[in-house]
C-alpha cells in the first residue's frame, strides 16, 4: 500500500494524476493472473442451490402443473422426478446438488423445470443454462 501512495504521490507531483495510470495498471496485473488461471487446471467443487420458483406455466388441462426439476453438469444428473410438487405454480425446493468441475473445461450447469404426467408422459415447463467458467475467471465475482 505504501508504494501505491508513493507512486500516487510522484504523479500529484508531475500533474498527471487525471491520467488513472493506476487504474491501468492493475488492468494489466487483472490481465497477467487471467492467464494464469486459463493454463493451470484447478479441480473445483461446484454447488449448486435450488430455492424457489414461481408463477410456473401450466401445463396440465384444468390445473397447476405438477413441477420438479432436473439439474446436470459434467455427465451428473440429479433427477427430482419422484419428488414432484401436485398442483403447484410457486413450488419451494430448498435443495442442494453438487457436482466435481475442473475450470477451465467444465459444462454447463443445465437447470430443467419438468411437469409430471404419469399417463400422457412428463412436459417440459422451463429450461436454464449456466455457464460456470464465465463466473469462476470473472473479475466480479
Amino acid at each position: 500500500m505504501a508504494a501505491r501512495a508513493k507512486l500516487m504521490s510522484k504523479m500529484r507531483d508531475l500533474g498527471i494524476e487525471h491520467l488513472k495510470l493506476t487504474k491501468h495498471l492493475c488492468n494489466l496485473e487483472s490481465e497477467v493472473i487471467l492467464k494464469k488461471q486459463l493454463l493451470d487446471q484447478k479441480k473445483c467443487m461446484i454447488r449448486a442451490y435450488v430455492i424457489s420458483g414461481f408463477d410456473m406455466a401450466s401445463r396440465d388441462i384444468g390445473s397447476a402443473s405438477d413441477p420438479y426439476i432436473v439439474i446436470e453438469c459434467n455427465n451428473k444428473t440429479y433427477d427430482e422426478r419422484s419428488n414432484y410438487q401436485l398442483n403447484e405454480p410457486n413450488p419451494t425446493f430448498f435443495k442442494s446438488y453438487e457436482f466435481e468441475g475442473i475450470f477451465p473445461g467444465t459444462s454447463p450447469l443445465n437447470i430443467k423445470v419438468m411437469d409430471y404426467d404419469d399417463i400422457f408422459g412428463d412436459d417440459l415447463i422451463g429450461t436454464t443454462s449456466l455457464d460456470l467458467e464465465d463466473r469462476y475467471f470473472s473479475m466480479d465475482w
